[in-house]
């Protein structure tokens, strides 16, 4: 049974967990050890191999699902297709950038006020060339149809599509790549490693019996939980916590 579960998780966890990066925060910060954030500026200024900030166009990167994407120019306007990248770009104050989102992207508040291109899964491609925004920041979702169709019609799509916390923070570091957001970017990242490393240090050393075990329910009709390679899982673990599922 929980084989067909995780097969149906394929697009209600896409969905629901696309907004992991933030839920992983919100854990954090609810735990109330959040130390001290290092931040991009403050770097070494003796350091011999300093960080490269700026990025020059055209730009060839390879997105998180393996796609080789050329991008001509700085990109000035952007669209998210997922949640979290929404919540990344507001993240890294580029809001003013963001000229389209999903009817899912609903945090911050300010998302709500964004124009929209249809929901998570289904895209209206007509409302984004409408738009006409110099780059599109998809998800694993998108890969079969949304992104294709995109492309065909001559927009710019980069695939954000993490598998883990590291992914999560390889994936801030290629947005702030492509939008030439670098340090903005490496700000975020040192900020939430901290805060990661804060939680995980507390949780290293627990006991197996100490370890709450957690179900993770992520539709209610019929009842869904996650399975072993879940990104849930991977949170429920840094925190010290235990799947009861994450075996099945």
């Amino acid at each position: 049974m929980l084989d067909d579960i995780n097969m149906k998780l394929n697009s209600k966890s896409a969905r629901l967990g696309t907004t992991v990066a933030g839920v992983f925060l919100s854990l954090v910060l609810l735990l109330g050890l959040v130390g001290g954030c290092k931040t991009a500026d403050d770097t070494n200024p003796d350091d011999e191999n300093p960080v490269v900030t700026e990025v020059t166009y055209p730009l060839t990167v390879t997105d998180q699902l393996g796609r080789i994407v050329t991008i001509l120019s700085e990109p000035q306007t952007i669209v998210s297709l997922s949640p979290s990248n929404t919540e990344t770009i507001y993240a890294m104050g580029l809001e003013d950038k963001l000229v389209g989102v999903t009817t899912y992207c609903n945090y911050p508040e300010a998302a709500k006020d964004k124009p929209k291109v249809g929901g998570f899964s289904n895209v209206d491609a007509e409302a984004v060339t409408a738009i006409g925004p110099d780059i599109i920041l998809a998800s694993n979702i998108h890969a079969s149809t949304v992104i294709p169709q995109l492309e065909q019609l001559g927009l710019t799509v980069i695939a954000i599509s993490p598998d883990n916390l590291e992914d999560v923070l390889a994936s801030i570091e290629l947005i702030g790549k492509c939008l030439n957001q670098v340090k903005k970017a490496n700000s975020l990242m040192d900020s939430m490693q901290t805060r990661i490393d804060a939680v995980t240090s507390k949780v290293k050393n627990l006991s197996e019996s100490q370890k709450p075990r957690v179900l993770y329910i992520v539709w209610h009709e019929p009842l869904m939980s996650v399975g072993s390679t879940a990104f849930i899982t991977g949170l429920i673990t840094a925190v010290g916590g235990v799947s009861i599922t994450a075996d099945s």
